[in-house]
């Protein structure tokens, strides 16, 4: 593979200011975003940890152009935002290089891209694979590869490993990590899980209630080590504060 073909310059820098979205479901007022605030620096691995119904995957939607928010704007430097959810949403009828052919212009859709995404997600050979034919942890490679094969500058994970068993999960943490580092990414990642946060993060941002709590930096040398006294203390700090939430 040529070592510059996937190559994404860490451009990316987006700015989420005071974003607001309010759903209605049966009358009921939800507030999803409630002044959501965030600053992204172009190359860096921002994780937010929240409690389930914070508003983290309506934040993603938002910052992905999914949904409009009703107050608030996000500002974006860079040229394509790629978005992954926990469900890989394959195409049953397409073979796994098809599926990724979908995110592709016409005249890209025959590339050595396709082949060389596969590759750098560790699926090298199984293009001609059905969706059904993979695991759980090679289904969201796939969906990787899909998000990645159109070089995105901003790439929004929305718990995309959070259904996978342990041993799965924990080798494709490393893996996408690696990734990260190599192709110059600037990833926002959305997670239940703490050390999953601490691990993967330059930064952890604690929601609640559709907004900021708290930030936490993690200045970690990487790769990390879930054993380490300091990185423990991490965790154990955003626990606490997560625990004190009402």
């Amino acid at each position: 593979m040529a070592e510059n073909s996937l190559r994404v310059h860490p451009k990316g820098y987006a700015r989420i200011d005071s974003l607001g979205k309010t759903y209605a479901p049966e009358g009921k007022t939800v507030r999803a975003l409630d002044g959501f605030s965030l600053e992204i620096e172009g190359g860096s691995f921002a994780a937010v940890v929240g409690k389930s119904g914070c508003g983290k995957t309506t934040l993603l939607k938002c910052v992905a152009g999914l949904e409009q928010p009703d107050r608030g704007k996000v500002i974006f430097r860079g040229g394509k935002i790629g978005i992954m959810f926990q469900d890989p949403r394959l195409f049953p009828w397409l073979t796994v290089k098809g599926n990724l052919a979908l995110a592709l212009p016409g005249k890209e859709k025959k590339s050595p891209l396709l082949d060389e995404t596969l590759a750098l997600v560790g699926l090298e050979g199984w293009g001609g694979a059905w969706p059904r034919q993979l695991s759980g942890g090679m289904a969201q490679r796939a969906s990787l590869a899909r998000c990645l094969c159109r070089k995105p500058d901003l790439l929004l994970l929305d718990e995309p490993l959070s259904a996978l068993d342990s041993f799965t999960r924990t080798h494709l943490r490393k893996e996408l990590e690696k990734i990260w580092r190599r192709l110059g990414l600037t990833v926002v990642l959305v997670t239940h899980d703490i050390e999953e946060a601490v691990y993967l993060g330059d930064r952890v941002i604690l929601m609640d209630r559709g907004k900021v709590n708290r930030e936490f930096n993690v200045p970690l040398r990487r790769p990390r080590d879930f054993r380490d006294g300091s990185f423990q203390k991490i965790c154990a700090a955003i626990d606490s504060a997560a625990g004190n939430l009402p």
